[in-house]
């Protein structure tokens, strides 16, 4: 929240399973938010939805999602969670949370060594590990 912010966002809604500020909402009060019809970025930073459970979706099944929303899913396993399919649906933008990981891991590596790590050759080793688990 705090980077939108900076980034100049018009407004955040915060919502939460359980609220413990008046600055967030509960899903329940999601639906009588303007958020399902102009929202125009989601970011899920729940596990809701990530392996093993990856049919849940942190997006309530019976309403809508905002038309032409860009989903920031920050799960990354599955590639493609039921929430992503929801936003996709009515024709959102949805990007998982494998570059996020990728990104942090290098982070951490270039702490670490000094190095700056390969993304391209991260990405696709997370990728393989990530399809092997499936498997």
């Amino acid at each position: 929240m705090h980077a939108l912010r900076n980034m100049g966002a018009q407004s955040i809604v915060a919502v939460s399973r359980h609220p413990r500020s008046r600055d967030v909402i509960s899903y329940d009060d999601l639906r009588s938010t303007t958020l399902q019809k102009q929202g125009s970025l989601i970011v899920n930073c729940t596990p809701v939805g990530m392996s093993p459970q990856v049919e849940a979706s942190p997006w309530p099944a019976d309403l809508p999602c905002p038309d032409q929303v860009t989903l920031y899913d920050l799960v990354y396993n599955p590639p493609e969670t039921t929430f992503m399919r929801q936003v996709r649906a009515v024709g959102g933008r949805a990007i998982s949370g494998l570059g996020m990981l990728v990104r942090q891991g290098a982070a951490a590596f270039k702490l670490w060594t000094g190095l700056t790590p390969p993304l391209d050759v991260m990405t696709d080793a997370t990728k393989q590990q990530l399809m092997m688990q499936k498997d």
